[in-house]
């Protein structure tokens, strides 16, 4: 069974980030639930994120 890691994520152009996502994952691979009043993202990935994919991801939360 894959690690599946969930992130919080504020997005600001859901278009852009929904193109990041699926340049990172097939995109059966990846869920999210979204918040449209604070504009955020619950995301569930198939394997844990290194820093570098947090970054692009979380650009403002890359090490937390």
């Amino acid at each position: 069974m894959p690690t599946i890691q969930k992130i919080h994520v504020r997005y600001v152009n859901k278009k852009k980030l929904n193109d990041l996502l699926k340049s990172l994952f097939t995109a059966d691979t990846y869920e999210f639930e979204e918040n449209e009043t604070d504009k955020t993202l619950i995301l569930t990935v198939p394997r844990k994120l290194s820093d570098e994919e947090l970054e692009k991801i979380k650009p403002d939360k890359a090490k937390s």
